[in-house]
């Protein structure tokens, strides 16, 4: 399989449907925000427009297509999990050991629709392979994205703080949907 992009210093990008990628990647560890919601558009009279595409619906199947660990096991893994989602994502993904969560010390009310969501969700799967017992299970990090950015865009910090938990310096992380390429930024400043 040839990547979209290789540095020739570990960071590559593959670009294409991550189903038929994941089988052929090795890691480390998975830190990724899958894709839920990003259909979603403000228009100009402050309500959302859905304008949703296949891959744009909440699925848990990606995560059985990574590759296993040394041992045979799931690779330790920090996900992003819409509320709504979070007994699914429990119940699908089966090695959910704890829940993390970014808090958000301004969140976004979005117009008619209650309640407003401080916190998301992050389950932490494999957690007896995490690395960082020194890291919180939470991290406060404002989100200072202007309305018309991507809907689920996350600070770096918050990847940064991910990578912490997940990985050691020399591993390497799984990010299955990339989006804007904050993992990979955030992996990169760890």
């Amino acid at each position: 399989m040839k990547p979209y992009y290789d540095d020739g210093r570990g960071i590559v990008i593959y670009h294409g449907d991550c189903r038929e990628i994941l089988p052929h990647v090795k890691a480390d560890a998975v830190v990724t925000d899958p894709p839920y919601g990003t259909g979603e558009r403000l228009r100009a009279d402050g309500e959302f427009a859905r304008t949703r595409q296949a891959w744009d619906e909440w699925d848990t199947s990606w995560r059985n297509l990574v590759n296993l660990d040394s041992l045979g096991e799931k690779l330790p893994a920090a996900v992003f999990v819409p509320q709504p989602r979070l007994a699914q994502a429990f119940a699908e993904f089966g090695d959910v050991d704890r829940l993390a969560a970014w808090v958000l010390p301004n969140p976004t009310r979005r117009q008619h629709v209650s309640p407003s969501y401080g916190w998301q969700p992050i389950a932490l799967c494999g957690a007896r392979h995490l690395h960082s017992a020194r890291e919180s299970d939470w991290m406060q990090a404002p989100n200072n994205f202007a309305k018309h950015d991507h809907p689920h865009r996350k600070p770096v910090e918050v990847l940064r703080w991910l990578t912490r938990i997940t990985t050691l310096l020399s591993h390497t992380i799984l990010d299955p949907f990339a989006g804007s390429g904050t993992t990979l930024v955030a992996a990169k400043l760890e």
